[in-house]
């Protein structure tokens, strides 16, 4: 019976003693418990770099397009300067209608692109003189709206615009040797 007795402090987890104590609890922060909380601690920060990554990534819409680069190329007269440009194409969206027109952009992404592409085939240098470019942007947004079946684009942006100028012919000025003497009697 005394070994009974003996026994059961050993199997109870309370501590009867202050030394007992401290045993106990040096087991409890023991190499488990560390690792438990090393395991929560590493698990709390992957969860917190995952959803603020998943935050900082997502901006909201911003009501602009891009449609894509295009180049013109003018196979016109050379009475204009402009031979040839380039530039990226992006497109405002009304307000309201917003989420509607930027889903008919992505549907019918390929066939505004061929609008966009056959106006500037239509195009002449001298839409690309005025550096607004406002005939040229009202053109294209009345093709995109066309294209869309409802009026989405309230504004045309052109970016990147890099324009070649042709080569301006020398002009030859008249001087005095090339011009026949009739001063003689």
């Amino acid at each position: 019976m005394a070994d009974d007795e003996e026994k059961q402090p050993e199997e109870n987890a309370e501590p009867s003693t202050p030394g007992a104590a401290r045993k106990w609890l040096a087991r409890l922060t023991g190499r488990l418990s560390l690792g438990v909380l090393l395991g929560i601690s590493i698990g709390l920060h992957v969860l917190g770099v995952w959803y603020f990554r998943d935050q900082s990534t997502e901006a909201p819409p911003s009501g602009e397009v891009t449609i894509g680069k295009f180049e013109f190329h003018d196979r016109g007269s050379p009475a204009t300067a402009i031979a040839a440009a380039s530039f990226r194409l992006h497109v405002g969206l009304l307000e309201a209608i917003e989420d509607r027109g930027r889903t008919a952009i992505d549907q019918r992404r390929f066939r505004v692109q061929e609008s966009v592409e056959q106006l500037l085939r239509e195009a002449h240098g001298a839409d690309f003189e005025d550096a607004g470019l406002p005939e040229l942007k009202r053109a294209l947004q009345e093709r995109i709206n066309r294209v869309l079946g409802f009026r989405a684009v309230e504004d045309v942006i052109v970016t990147d615009l890099a324009i070649e100028r042709r080569e301006q012919p020398a002009i030859e000025t008249a001087t005095s040797e090339s011009t026949p003497d009739n001063s003689s009697s």
